[in-house]
């Protein structure tokens, strides 16, 4: 049977172009095949292989380098395999491109490319999977290393370079295409692709969650790059000097205070929060990824005006950013370690902030505000893009439910969604062991 694999190992790659893949190839492939990602967490819905897990060579950067553990038969198995980047978009079927000898994406001008790749499992490809590898002498990463070490590494028939044999879109598709490759920017959801007919077909297959999660190829922010040694603790510090940067330094003048950069909950996102909360009474409330405490600010003005809020006890906002600690009222801490004991407040809440975590985290904040929290929690996680690509967690909202009920199984979950509502929210009953609805 056929193998397709494709790799998403570090930050730069939301889930959903996993997912957006995955569906490209059930569209194009005329054969039987298996579906695999070599990752670094677990992506829901997708075959994974821990790439931890088959990494031979612990000196071995990450990035494109990862490509090689495809090679090893524990991933590829041994039958044929095709290997996709995930910035790749499918035009035909993929079911021809199957090789014996290993073949590669060559453009027109005769560089070799690893964003698609073909062989059969035997020994000159696993040879590839080795040790010791000079990756200093290959600037251009694993492809150069490839096409100097298996002999007579062949063009794979259909594969078009974006940039180089389609002149970045303005040469005519080939009548014979099967994939497009970018290699770089521009991506397959930037707006200058998305208005080519063969590319915007192709994201059609798709649901609007999946193509809402497409992030723009031209990231606003990139105060920091994460690189192929980082550590799950050192992206979490990245991604918080991400904001801390927004907060201290971003000069926009639509969304400035005090000479700042402000975030506020919108009016909309304001609304939902309240509806979903409104007649809640309990002793002590948490706001994990507080932002400037809009929201318990909102309560408190609640309980005062209305008096359908009763929360008593002490309500607390928890965010990773030092910055917003300087108001006095937000207490600094990532939502993976909350510092609060277990059931010490009534309710957890989390707006708009699982999107925003480091693929992994997502679950271990849901976990800990399960862990805190004895009566309920609320929260909403964005399918969408957010124009300073912040959003580095993408996942379709059918993925979502998926992660919510494996981490709240056998409690009741209501799922809010609606045209009226920015984003959809969950409420967690912990109180009753129900079975899990949506």
């Amino acid at each position: 049977m056929l193998t397709v694999l494709c790799g998403n190992v570090g930050t730069k790659w939301p889930d959903v172009w996993v997912h957006r893949l995955k569906q490209m190839v059930e569209n194009n492939c005329s054969v039987p095949y298996r579906f695999k990602c070599v990752a670094d967490h677990p992506i829901p819905g997708v075959d994974v292989t821990d790439s931890s897990s088959v990494r031979l060579d612990p000196d071995k950067p990450q990035g494109c380098w990862v490509k090689l553990d495809y090679f090893r038969r524990s991933v590829s198995g041994s039958g044929p395999c095709i290997a996709l980047d995930l910035d790749t978009t499918l035009i035909g079927d993929i079911a021809p491109l199957q090789s014996g000898k290993l073949a590669l994406a060559i453009d027109r001008k005769g560089r070799v490319n690893s964003s698609v790749m073909a062989w059969t499992p035997h020994a000159a490809t696993e040879a590839l999977y080795t040790k010791n590898i000079p990756y200093t002498e290959y600037p251009r990463g694993d492809q150069e290393y490839i096409r100097d070490s298996y002999p007579g590494v062949t063009k794979l028939a259909g594969c078009y370079s974006y940039k180089v044999d389609l002149t970045y879109g303005f040469s005519e598709m080939p009548e014979k295409a099967i994939v497009v490759y970018f290699h770089g920017t521009p991506t397959p959801a930037a707006k200058s692709v998305q208005k080519h007919d063969w590319n915007s077909r192709t994201w059609d297959g798709l649901n609007r969650q999946d193509r809402e999660g497409a992030p723009s190829s031209e990231p606003v922010i990139e105060v920091i790059q994460a690189g192929p040694y980082h550590t799950r603790k050192q992206l979490r510090n990245i991604e918080r000097k991400k904001y801390e940067y927004l907060y201290e330094h971003r000069n926009n003048p639509e969304r400035m205070e005090n000479g700042r950069f402000y975030y506020g909950m919108g009016k909309i996102r304001n609304k939902n929060t309240a509806d979903v909360t409104r007649f809640w009474s309990g002793d002590g409330l948490v706001d994990v990824g507080c932002g400037r405490n809009e929201f318990i600010d909102r309560i408190k003005r609640e309980q005062q005006e209305s008096g359908k809020v009763h929360i008593s006890g002490k309500m607390t906002g928890v965010d990773p950013t030092r910055v917003l600690a300087r108001r006095g009222d937000v207490l600094t801490a990532f939502g993976h370690e909350l510092p609060f004991p277990d059931k010490s407040v009534d309710f957890a809440t989390c707006w708009d902030v699982i999107e925003h975590l480091i693929p992994g985290d997502d679950m271990l904040v849901l976990e800990e505000m399960e862990r805190i929290a004895r009566k309920a929690i609320a929260f909403s996680i964005s399918s969408k893009t957010d124009s300073n690509n912040l959003h580095i967690n993408l996942k379709p909202q059918s993925v979502w439910k998926q992660v919510v009920n494996q981490v709240f199984e056998g409690h009741r979950i209501t799922y809010h969604a609606g045209p009226e509502i920015r984003t959809p929210v969950w409420v967690i009953n912990l109180n009753a062991a129900l079975c899990t609805g949506s």
